[in-house]
């Protein structure tokens, strides 16, 4: 990450062809620690809901939708997951952002198979959603809540600029999410969440079987 070329070597990446071949499943160990880290996540954000501000959960998740029908918020989250993910690809897969991205296309080499992309999206949608947009936006605010969610993912750095402006991309879209929790709840975000990153999940997966046989050369 300074500038050179670094090369995975072939007990990473360069494995991928046996991991393509092999039938599509959930590994149970990254299951298991998808459910751990929604339920970490989201346990915390149920504490601060529940017991720091004294909120009443079921109304921060369900929130109140126009006409009080659910349907209102569910829409719109999947489509705008559906139109951000694809925007998200786009930028990702511009030529100046290949080192970035073939480098997440790597670490998320686990993550194959339609059911493991979905299960995965789903979990990280839920648990991350209750604690950012739920809680941590109580306090820090519409703007700053989509900061820290940039930040505590990584994408911000001082060293690779590409990778901050995937960060900046992603706190743009971020606010969305915010505005739609703080007026109609957190199930359109986490739906919004969970689509999201079954595009990029599923891109990925497409990419990673592109580049099979050869190895992934990251900045």
């Amino acid at each position: 990450m300074n500038g050179g070329y670094l090369t995975f070597a072939s007990d990473g990446v360069g494995d991928m062809a046996q991991d393509v071949e092999r039938p599509s499943k959930i590994r149970p160990f990254f299951l298991r620690a998808a459910i751990l880290s929604t339920l970490v996540f989201g346990g915390l954000g149920w504490v601060g809901i529940v017991l720091l501000q004294e909120r009443d959960f079921p109304s921060v998740l369900m929130g109140s939708p126009p006409g009080g029908s659910q349907i209102v918020p569910i829409l719109p989250g999947l489509l705008y997951g559906g139109v951000f993910g694809v925007l998200a690809w786009l930028l990702v897969r511009q030529p100046f952002m290949m080192g970035v991205t073939r480098r997440y296309v790597a670490l998320t080499a686990a993550v194959r198979g339609w059911p493991a992309i979905i299960a995965v999206s789903v979990f990280a949608g839920a648990g991350e959603e209750v604690l950012f947009r739920g809680a941590l936006q109580y306090w820090d605010g519409l703007i700053g809540t989509a900061f820290l969610f940039v930040l505590v993912h990584g994408y911000f750095s001082l060293k690779e600029w590409r990778l901050s402006l995937y960060g900046l991309f992603l706190f743009l879209g971020m606010i969305p999410l915010g505005l739609a929790a703080s007026h109609w709840g957190l199930i359109g975000p986490i739906l919004a969440h969970a689509v999201i990153d079954v595009v990029l999940f599923s891109a990925f997966s497409a990419m990673r079987q592109t580049d099979t046989g050869r190895q992934l050369t990251v900045i």
